[in-house]
């Protein structure tokens, strides 16, 4: 699939994989919402949990990117993955061992716990829509310079149909950006389940993003066929 004669569109591949997991390291923490509100710090240890997450997502064959024909650079990808009941998230696993010595650890944790806080609405989301399984679009990214081309949108578009080629008749998605919910929620018919604001996420008793504004939220948003 070619967008305009400079970018096609490909199920992720394993010559697309060590790009695929530099794009997101790259601008995930520099641009994701969630990652600028907490104001995540880098550490070293993130590469490693970001390519065992990211390697683990691309061998299950639910992954698409945007390459570019020319320099056949990576520039968009849509990692996804299925979520089961009796299933822990492999990221969670590795991240939930907060120690001393692994300070990246609790800025993750402070990270998945936005994300817990936004699904709390809908805490057993397989009895609530009556599926034994869904899809689950996990992180996209879009090299900045190739934005305003519809490649988000595609990468979105692709997936859905390969969840519903799969069988699944759930799609759920942690929408942090404003793009993403825009392309969901007013593009594709998902439905929100739920919207929290920032400024409410609490971490152990404590509200760090009261800096931010009243208005951005993220939403928990899902789609049933």
């Amino acid at each position: 699939m070619v967008l305009k004669n400079k970018v096609y569109f490909s199920a992720l591949k394993p010559e697309h994989r060590e790009g695929a997991v530099k794009l997101v390291l790259q601008n995930f923490l520099k641009n994701e919402p969630a990652c600028k509100h907490l104001r995540m710090k880098y550490f070293p240890e993130h590469d490693i949990h970001a390519e065992m997450y990211f390697n683990e997502m691309a061998d299950q064959g639910l992954s698409f990117v945007a390459v570019d024909r020319e320099t056949n650079q990576v520039v968009g990808v849509l990692f996804n993955t299925e979520y089961y009941p009796d299933r822990t998230n492999p990221l969670s696993e590795v991240l939930e061992k907060e120690t001393d010595e692994c300070k990246e650890s609790c800025e993750f944790k402070r990270f998945l716990s936005v994300y817990e806080q936004n699904r709390s609405v809908v805490p057993d989301i397989f009895r609530h829509y009556g599926v034994d399984r869904c899809f689950y679009f996990g992180f996209l990214c879009v090299n900045p310079e190739y934005s305003n081309m519809g490649i988000a949108t595609t990468l979105v578009k692709l997936s859905e149909e390969h969840a519903k080629s799969l069988g699944h008749r759930l799609c759920i998605v942690d929408a942090t950006a404003g793009q993403t919910k825009h392309i969901c929620v007013n593009k594709l018919g998902f439905n929100v389940l739920g919207e929290m604001k920032y400024k409410d996420f609490e971490f152990y008793g404590d509200k760090p993003l009261t800096h931010v504004n009243e208005n951005e939220t993220m939403q928990y948003v899902a789609k049933k066929y």
